[in-house]
């Protein structure tokens, strides 16, 4: 399959949120990000094609970012189907967020992708 990625993803994990219409403060932990989405496990249940709000900080030092998007795939999230997290949502970034790309590229240097 030739995959054609519009932007790196980053494989770091950090807490979320995601407010959609449905749901306000659904927590959840990235799997990865880029500058025009993010991929996140999750126990809310969310619809693709809907709007949603996502909210974090990098690190602790960070400023908190809320980014809007839309959710383009909801699935099982296959390694924890019945567990704390057991859907993956992927949501696409409205607008790209360029100024996430050095941010990204320090934290998955120094930390090794993990802040949970």
């Amino acid at each position: 399959m030739d995959e054609r990625r519009r932007s790196t993803r980053y494989p770091v994990w950090f807490p979320m949120s995601v407010d959609s219409g449905s749901c306000e403060d659904g927590l959840a932990v990235s799997q990865n990000i880029s500058t025009v989405g993010v991929l996140m496990a999750t126990a809310v249940t969310l619809e693709a094609g809907a709007s949603a709000m996502v909210s974090f900080q990098l690190t602790p030092k960070d400023e908190e970012r809320s980014i809007r998007g839309r959710i383009v795939r909801v699935c099982v999230n296959d390694r924890d189907p019945d567990g704390l997290w057991p859907r993956l949502i992927a949501i696409e970034f409205e607008a790209p967020a360029p100024e996430l790309e050095s941010l990204l590229d320090d934290l998955a240097e120094r930390d090794g992708g993990s802040l949970v």
